[in-house]
Formats: C-alpha cells, sequence, structure tokens
C-alpha cells in the first residue's frame, strides 16, 4: 500500500514539473502567434487599401476605355454615314453633270443648224461667239456663251432694228456687194433699201438660210408690190423718231416659222 501511494505521489510530482516547464513556451508561442496575428492584420489592412486604391483607378480605366470604345463606334458609325450621304451626292452630281452636258451638247448643236436662219446682223454677231463656243470644253464656259447668245437674239427679238451694211445683190456678173440700210422687225422680218434707192428688197428665214428677195422679186412672196419709198420712210423714222407716223410695209406671214431657242 505504501509502494502504490509513493508511486502516485512521484509520478504527480513528475506531470506536475512538466507542466510548470511548458507554460513558459506555451505563453510565448502564443505571443509570438498574437504578434504574427496582429502583423497580418496591420499588413492586410494596408494591403486593402493599396488594393482598394488599384481596383478604383482599374474602373476608372475601365470606364474610360469604354467611353474611348463607345466614341470610337460613334464616330466610326457617323463617319460612314458621312461617307455615304457623300457618295450620294457624288452620284447625283455625276448624273447632273452628264444630263448637263448632254444638254449643253445638244443646245450648241442646235446653235450651229439655226445661225443661218438669223438676220444678217445677229447672225454675224453670233458666229464670233459659236467658234469661241466650239472651242471650248469647260461647261460652264459653255453655259455662259449660250446665256450670251440667248441674250442677243431675246434683245434683237423684242425690237425693231436699223442695220447698215453690205448684202449680196444679183447683177449681170453674178453678184455684188452692195452697202444698204436694213431694217428687221424682230427676228421674222426684214426690209433694205440703198442710198439711192435703187436696190430694195424683203427677207426673211426660210430653208435653213436667212433669204432676200430683191426689187420686184419681193412681190412674189409678199403678194404686193414692195416700194422703196416705204422703205426709206420706215428709215428716216427710226433714225429720226420725233417725226414717227404709220407706215405700211408689206410682210409674208404664212410661211414664217420663227425659231425658239
Amino acid at each position: 500500500m505504501k509502494r502504490i501511494t509513493l508511486l502516485m505521489t512521484a509520478m504527480s510530482i513528475q506531470f506536475t514539473s512538466i507542466a510548470t516547464e511548458s507554460e513558459p513556451l506555451l505563453l510565448e508561442r502564443w505571443l509570438k502567434l498574437e504578434q504574427q496575428t496582429g502583423s497580418l492584420q496591420v499588413n492586410w489592412a494596408e494591403r486593402e487599401v493599396v488594393l482598394q486604391q488599384q481596383l478604383s483607378l482599374l474602373k476608372k480605366e475601365e470606364a474610360a476605355l469604354r467611353k474611348i470604345i463607345k466614341s470610337g463606334n460613334d464616330n466610326s458609325n457617323k463617319v460612314s454615314r458621312e461617307r455615304i450621304e457623300i457618295a450620294k451626292k457624288q452620284l447625283a452630281l455625276e448624273k447632273y453633270n452628264d444630263s448637263t452636258q448632254n444638254q449643253i451638247t445638244l443646245t450648241i448643236d442646235y446653235i450651229n443648224h439655226v445661225v443661218n436662219r438669223l438676220p444678217t446682223p445677229l447672225r454675224a454677231q453670233w458666229k464670233k461667239s459659236i467658234e469661241h463656243l466650239n472651242s471650248v470644253n469647260e461647261p460652264s464656259t459653255q453655259l455662259e456663251t449660250i446665256f450670251k447668245l440667248l441674250k442677243q437674239i431675246d434683245d434683237f427679238d423684242k425690237r425693231v432694228a436699223l442695220h447698215s451694211g453690205l448684202i449680196e445683190i444679183p447683177s449681170d456678173q453674178g453678184t455684188k456687194k452692195v452697202l444698204v440700210e436694213q431694217v428687221y422687225l424682230g427676228l421674222t422680218h426684214g426690209w433694205y433699201i440703198s442710198k439711192d434707192k435703187q436696190y430694195y428688197g424683203y427677207g426673211r428665214s426660210e430653208n435653213d438660210t436667212w433669204q432676200w428677195w430683191h426689187n420686184d422679186q419681193s412681190k412674189a412672196v409678199l403678194g404686193k408690190k414692195l416700194t422703196a419709198d416705204s422703205i426709206t420712210e420706215v428709215v428716216n423714222i427710226l433714225r429720226s423718231p420725233t417725226s414717227a407716223r404709220y407706215i405700211k410695209l408689206p410682210l409674208a406671214l404664212a410661211p414664217i416659222k420663227k425659231e425658239v431657242l
């Protein structure tokens, strides 16, 4: 019995010694663990702040990139739409230019065709412009010349014109040029008289040319006699409008075809 008691007492003393010796180590280890835990918490807190800042910057960069991409897409779509509109306008302009050039070409052909049907002074005026018109290829210059010709013909058609110039008259040797006073009623009728009243006549556009009927030949187209005195009276009135009075001059209406450009 004493042996058992002694044995238990010895064991108790041994365990107590072990426990007493372990407490400082455990405490030291616990403190070190606490320090490490605290250090980790501090480090994590600092790291978290940095990560939050980096995350915020990344979000801002992402938003900026998305905005740039969206703007780029919008600009790209806008540019594409503008290019399409420009292409449409260019195509329409090309069609208009082609149509305009065709009209210009047709007008120039017609002008070259009708020029010989015009009264003598207007025909001479036109031929100078037509030479220029046929020598240029720039549409703007062609249009400018065409408008100029149209204005000339419109102005001439609105008035009674008096013109001095040479015309070819039949003679024993074929034809000869005689200086005469010419009176034109618009584009359709004309009369002429020489200074000595020996040559006179009536003219109009016929068979794609301006044709004169001389002296008594005029009766064939007018149906009545044309006198030199009646033409002279008209010339005098045009020269001195204050002496104006009614004068009758015969003209032929039926075959006349007045060209309108």
